[in-house]
């Protein structure tokens, strides 16, 4: 009687797990947006599969939607890509049940034309392949809080009412007093050199640039003076501050 009692218990324990185990393989994809709030402009859009493996749209409004790929990689993250014709991104991400996101190793390249630089720059568009080169992002209630890596702008350039090479740049991201700072400087020698910072404090940026046209090119350096503030050493200084997220 004892031995039938505890094979119908074990048997009904096995038939349990076996149950959970198929919820949970086949928990809907839905479910990773639920897992961090997105920004009020972004958002993930035309989901499909599970939890652990799927796909959709992050989309931006003005911006051509970015083909998303996540599959789980135990025991607790989660692999994924960002793909479209200006972007190629991957890493690893880490949800938190408060909602939050870490992210890991973000490498990958974004064409200079998918962000915002222009909005600083009056009548200039700017050019080239910024490569990332993060090892830690955090990501709170659709804000960026935390960031450490590099970013590396090759091959920039300025179309417009400039026309001109900025060569290399390196932008260096830190953890600062409140959210995160980043240096900004040059790593060769163009006809336009750039140093400065940039201060994020949950969604709102500061910037801080200072250009300066290669020695012996007097026009260069007027037409820098018309989309910033000129300095007696002859550097252009750009001053902005907004919100990004």
């Amino acid at each position: 009687m004892f031995k039938r009692i505890f094979l119908s218990v074990l048997i009904g324990m096995i038939g349990l797990a076996i149950l959970a185990g198929l919820l949970l393989a086949t928990l809907p994809a839905r479910m990773m947006v639920s897992v961090v709030d997105p920004a009020d402009d972004m958002g993930l859009r035309q989901v499909q599969g599970t939890l652990w493996w799927g796909e959709g749209r992050l989309q931006r409004p003005g911006r051509e939607a970015l083909q998303a790929n996540w599959r789980w990689s135990p025991p607790l993250a989660w692999q994924w890509e960002l793909e479209g014709e200006d972007v190629d991104l991957r890493g690893s991400a880490f949800p938190a049940f408060d909602r939050s996101l870490e992210m890991r190793e973000v490498t990958g390249t974004i064409d200079a034309r998918r962000l915002d630089i222009d909005a600083w720059l009056p009548n200039v568009v700017p050019a080239g392949d910024f490569v990332l080169d993060i090892s830690h992002i955090r990501y709170e209630k659709g804000r960026v809080t935390g960031l450490e890596g590099q970013v590396t702008w090759y091959n920039g350039y300025l179309h417009g009412a400039i026309e001109e090479s900025l060569g290399t740049i390196e932008i260096l991201f830190e953890p600062g007093e409140a959210g995160f700072e980043a240096g900004i400087r040059s790593v060769d020698l163009a006809p336009i050199t750039v140093r400065g910072r940039l201060v994020l404090e949950g969604g709102n940026y500061e910037a801080d640039l200072w250009l300066r046209a290669e020695a012996g090119r007097p026009e260069l350096a007027r037409q820098l003076a018309r989309i910033g503030e000129r300095q007696p050493d002859g550097q252009v200084r750009l001053r902005q501050s907004g919100r990004l997220f």
